[in-house]
């Protein structure tokens, strides 16, 4: 799967990065008519047992954050892709999500 090398690129805590804390067993993707990415991240949800409002959900596509945006978690449209810069202010939108939170 395409996203399973982002995963040794991005730091998630100083020293761990996503590869030490993502089972790779949750790249199965489900892919719906018109559902768009809620499916797979429904089944990531219920596979993993994580909760939905610990999870950081990031894409390209518009659609793909809308249709999960109901589910609890954080979803962050990011429309020119993925990068150093971009991976630092998804983690700051994450971090104040949780602070409005609690």
């Amino acid at each position: 799967h395409k996203a399973q090398p982002l995963l040794s690129t991005f730091e998630v805590a100083p020293g761990i990065r996503m590869s030490d804390v993502v089972d790779r067993d949750l790249f199965e993707m489900l892919y719906r008519k018109n559902e768009f990415k809620r499916p797979h991240l429904e089944a990531i949800l219920r596979k993993s047992g994580v909760s939905a409002d610990e999870v950081l959900f990031i894409d390209d596509n518009e659609r793909n954050i809308e249709s999960v945006s109901h589910l609890g978690i954080v979803a962050v449209h990011v429309p020119r892709g993925l990068s150093e810069t971009t991976w630092a202010e998804v983690l700051k939108t994450y971090h104040t999500e949780h602070q409005l939170d609690g």
